[in-house]
């Protein structure tokens, strides 16, 4: 708390009465709580649903349904080559994420980075209702405003392996009835699972390639790609203009490994 209120961000220390008259469906077990005022959560599909439609709106041409098969890059000429053909641009900006390694690998570039996969399960409540986000130790609960509570998260390294786990599933519901005893028992809505780009630099690679100078990497966001989200379009919008940058880029240069 005290780490956050240095940033200006306010925070406010609970007493256990205090946190269940926020939340009633807390744990009698509580002991404390910190309330974070400003917090706020997001619906990340609409938000990427939405910033599609803006995009389109803007000229931006979608080719979701073509796989990148390869990469090349040869003087100012960037080429890749999906399912359906070759297709060549002047400039690359390379955000596959987790798979953002695997496409550049043919250019004999090792991008340091290994895919994380965390499962997530959705709840419908039944006789209690939940208002913040509310999160201890490596879990976390999310309302939405479709009445469901999201259950959040796991991280296993298991290399390209996103499948949902029985032992994910019952990690989540443990980590969530410790929270709301009354999601004992809940059955899940829906479970799914991602695989996060954890970078083993311990902070995004956001720049040019040295070995590929039109190709742009901005990979390596690992659980906070959402929350990063804007300040990483408008690092990459400044790379690509030749604008000076908002931020030193140096912490988040490519590192050959």
């Amino acid at each position: 708390m005290q780490h956050r209120n240095a940033q200006g961000l306010p925070c406010q220390l609970l007493t256990p009465d205090e946190a269940r008259a926020l939340e009633p469906a807390l744990s009698p077990y509580l002991q404390a709580a910190a309330l974070f005022p400003d917090d706020r959560s997001i619906n990340n599909e609409r938000m990427v649903a939405a910033l599609v439609i803006a995009a389109r709106n803007r000229g931006v041409a979608f080719r979701s349904d073509h796989v990148v098969r390869a990469l090349s890059a040869a003087g100012r000429t960037v080429k890749l080559q999906l399912e359906s053909g070759p297709f060549e641009a002047g400039l690359a900006i390379i955000t596959a994420g987790a798979w953002s390694g695997e496409l550049l690998a043919p250019l004999g570039i090792k991008v340091p980075l290994r895919p994380a996969r965390g499962e997530m399960t959705a709840i419908q409540p039944c006789g209690w209702t939940l208002r913040h986000t509310v999160t201890a130790d490596t879990g976390y609960l999310v309302p939405r405003g479709s009445g469901e509570v999201l259950i959040g998260s796991t991280t296993a390294f298991v290399g390209f392996d996103a499948r949902v786990t029985p032992e994910g599933l019952a990690t989540l519901l443990t980590s969530a009835a410790a929270m709301v005893p009354r999601i004992a028992g809940t059955a899940p809505l829906r479970s799914w699972a991602g695989l996060r780009p954890c970078p083993t630099i311990r902070r995004p690679i956001i720049t040019f390639l040295p070995q590929a100078d039109r190709v742009l990497l901005a990979t390596g966001h690992h659980r906070n790609g959402i929350l990063l989200a804007p300040i990483t379009a408008q690092l990459v919008t400044e790379l690509v203009t030749g604008t000076p940058t908002t931020v030193a880029m140096g912490p988040f240069s490519y590192r050959k490994h």
